[in-house]
């Protein structure tokens, strides 16, 4: 069975990744006219465009209501599901679980997995989540994943259900479904489009992203589009693989959080909240919006609206690590008490609390001599 092992620092520190990571930060910091896309919506029949990421994000509607709103729900589920994964109450957990998997709409195709692990579940995601979460590295064997034959039975569970659940559990985790996939695919083909010039060879290995169709019906006559095309880039589905689910959701999940944190570094990112992770939900949103179908573009029609300023070229300078940030920190505040040496990690690296108390213990008792 297939097993994968990927450096979180060296899949971030990849020249063509950190080249799109910056034209992110160029989208997420564009006030207007930086990015423009439109689509029919099949449910209002009027057309629906945006010209930035902020604008889309300001259009966020779910089920009628507004992104606070949905915030507002989607807090109080984080505080239940939380409440009772701390408290190890599984029954508690279960009921959170199949809330959230009903307020996105994929409730009937995801019980019986929660059904047959109802008594587990609490440890089962506690393991996942520390897999998915690892600061350091994604490690992942695709026989603990839901595969073909096996989705109710398999140690683990991801899909676009599932996604919404981990997106709540988890810090810097966003909900990677069929939507946001599309447009993540959507601006790596317009970051393509800019850099003709460039050996993007790389980039189109590590940011193919896997997408996934629409839900709608056969008979459909007007199907949404959520597979980009691209004469430089071949998107390919996940075809209902939990293993491959996992590996690109984390693979967002690391982009998008650099990108936010970048952003709020150069130009002190304006929208979204006044935390990173509300930010990190707001450019989420924003994907959703766009990603809700990628009609294929006309030249007169529809023609995306270069970033202004020079656009990034391929980065060469070194990355800094969060395990060689930590040590340095622990080395040059070795006098100092524990509480002081977590605080600097907050600060200084970026890490929460409680990632500042694992890596102090890494350096005390592993890292460093």
């Amino acid at each position: 069975m297939k097993k994968i092992s990927i450096s979180k620092g060296v899949f971030l520190n990849d020249d063509a990744v950190r080249g799109f990571i910056e034209y992110l930060v160029k989208l997420i910091n564009g006030k207007e006219n930086c990015f423009y896309h439109s689509y029919r919506n099949r449910k209002t029949k009027g057309e629906w465009s945006c010209n930035s990421l902020q604008d889309a994000f300001k259009q966020y509607d779910w089920k009628g209501k507004s992104y606070l709103e949905t915030k507002g729900l989607l807090d109080g589920f984080k505080g239940e599901l939380r409440k009772a994964f701390n408290s190890n109450n599984n029954k508690a957990f279960k009921v959170v679980c199949r809330n959230i998997l009903k307020w996105g709409g994929v409730l009937p195709q995801n019980t019986t997995w929660l059904d047959n692990h109802d008594t587990i579940l609490v440890d089962s995601f506690s393991e996942s989540k520390e897999m998915l979460t690892d600061q350091e590295e994604l490690k992942l064997d695709k026989a603990d994943w839901n595969e073909k034959g096996r989705r109710n039975t398999s140690k683990f569970r991801m899909n676009a259900g599932y996604t919404k659940i981990y997106s709540l559990l988890c810090d810097d985790f966003i909900i990677y479904d069929s939507r946001v996939a599309a447009a993540l695919g959507k601006l790596v083909v317009n970051f393509l489009n800019e850099n003709k010039n460039e050996n993007f060879t790389e980039l189109k290995k590590k940011l193919a992203f896997k997408v996934m169709p629409a839900k709608e019906g056969e008979n459909c006559n007007s199907p949404k589009i959520r597979k980009p095309i691209s004469q430089h880039i071949k998107f390919t589905g996940i075809n209902n693989s939990g293993f491959s689910h996992a590996e690109w959701n984390v693979k967002a999940n690391w982009i998008l959080a650099a990108a936010v944190e970048k952003a709020v570094e150069n130009s002190k990112m304006s929208w979204g909240g006044d935390n990173k992770q509300d930010k990190l939900r707001a450019l989420e949103a924003a994907l959703f919006m766009i990603g809700y179908d990628l009609p294929i573009p006309s030249d007169k029609k529809e023609k995306n609206t270069p970033v202004k300023g020079k656009l990034p070229k391929i980065i060469k300078e070194k990355v800094t690590s969060k395990k060689e940030q930590a040590i340095e920190i622990y080395k040059n505040n070795k006098g100092k008490k524990r509480p002081q040496i977590i605080e600097l990690l907050i600060n200084e690296a970026n890490l929460t609390k409680a990632g500042a108390s694992t890596y102090y213990n890494n350096c005390k008792n592993r890292w460093v001599s």
